[in-house]
């Protein structure tokens, strides 16, 4: 607890969002006072801040608007993209096995080397991640 200046009572610390770095734990990629990843993740996004070799496995990333986003060699293990906007992005590397894309927008999106599997209900996602192997 932190006290408040005009009245001195105690007031709690607001907790910060660290987004940290797949390869080092201790390596914070970006701190943000949002309440949660997906805020946080968007704030990065939209300030270019690279996220490249992120860890967001488990990350519930729903209808994130991701455009533009660096996220080379991210961890989006079981990660939930349903209807996230990712044109754009560039996930070269990134690992994507288990991730929920139905609804995503993966136009534009540079997606070589990345690993992925799909399921039936992604087939028009599955048809703009093969244009991103393209790009």
């Amino acid at each position: 607890m932190t006290k408040c200046e005009k009245c001195g009572q105690g007031v709690p610390e607001r907790k910060k969002t660290a987004i940290r770095s797949r390869h080092d734990s201790d390596r914070i990629i970006h701190e943000s006072d949002m309440e949660t990843v997906r805020k946080a993740v968007e704030e990065a996004v939209k300030k270019g801040v690279s996220l490249d070799g992120a860890y967001l496995r488990h990350a519930d990333l729903r209808h994130a608007d991701l455009r533009y986003a660096e996220l080379r060699g991210a961890d989006l293990r079981n990660a939930n993209l349903r209807n996230a906007d990712l044109s754009e992005a560039d996930l070269r590397g990134a690992d994507l096995r288990y991730a929920e894309l139905r609804g995503a927008s993966l136009s534009g999106v540079n997606t070589a080397n990345c690993t992925v599997n799909f399921i039936p209900d992604e087939y028009e996602q599955a048809k703009q991640f093969i244009e991103g192997l393209k790009n």
